[in-house]
């Protein structure tokens, strides 16, 4: 009975999140073993030298980062965004974090946009890019996990050198 019940508060708590990211992709936000972040922005513009070497300077693995269960399991709850704004305002393809959760043996991948402020959350669905806004106090624990990320990651570099650039899928606009 105790198991049904947790079962039964698991989908009502997680079936908006789970069905905007679509299933597969939450699968992988959940499991994914490589999880890598990076700060980007549009790679079409005529500032996409200085914008791939940012990219270059910020792409980094948080795999094992301290903090990572609890941001995949914020990433799949529904509590987390305003679901009234869904596909309301889409992510423009200015200054964005990308997020990308990675299983290589499966070859399955999925990445997750957040806006520059972590306002909005944004995914590749086809042709059509889907956005959500996320919770103000969501919001403010991204930042401060990403400026957590981003002074670990600088030290990191500091200590091996100049990182390679990766590329990245970059969103529909």
């Amino acid at each position: 009975r105790a198991a049904e019940g947790s079962c039964g508060f698991r989908y009502k708590a997680r079936h908006s999140a789970v069905k905007f990211w679509g299933p597969e992709a939450a699968t992988i936000i959940r499991d994914a073993p490589v999880v890598t972040i990076y700060h980007g922005g549009n790679f079409d513009g005529p500032n996409a030298p200085e914008i791939m070497k940012k990219v270059a300077a910020t792409d980094f693995d948080i795999s094992n980062a301290h903090g990572l269960t609890h941001l995949r399991n914020a990433l799949l709850e529904d509590h987390n965004f305003d679901w009234t704004t869904a596909d309301k305002e889409p992510l423009q393809a200015s200054d964005h974090w990308g997020l990308m959760f990675a299983d290589p043996k499966a070859g399955k991948y999925t990445t997750v946009w957040l806006s520059d402020d972590f306002h909005y959350v944004s995914r590749q669905d086809g042709t059509e890019t889907r956005s959500v806004s996320v919770d103000p106090i969501m919001a403010k624990g991204l930042q401060e996990m990403f400026a957590e990320f981003s002074a670990e990651a600088a030290k990191q570099s500091a200590a091996e050198g100049p990182p390679e650039a990766t590329p990245h899928a970059e969103p529909a606009r």
